[in-house]
């Protein structure tokens, strides 16, 4: 569970750090598909983006988050 000042960094900046949610191989995994997706789109790299590519589709479902 967030608290209320995380609930409120994430409606101010759209993204929230939380440890230990991503490690190991999904992490790189992750950081690969982006930086994929960073060469071929360009910046900026939007959601819409990121859910084309299932490791994005995969990662809303992904048991921490």
């Amino acid at each position: 569970m967030i608290t209320q000042e995380e609930s409120i960094y994430f409606h101010e900046h759209g993204y929230l750090h939380v440890k230990g949610v991503l490690s190991g191989e999904h992490l790189d995994t992750v950081r690969s598909a982006f930086d994929e997706i960073w060469a071929a789109e360009g910046p900026p790299v939007s959601r819409n983006k990121l859910l084309k590519n299932k490791v994005f589709i995969d990662l809303i479902e992904h048991a921490p988050i």
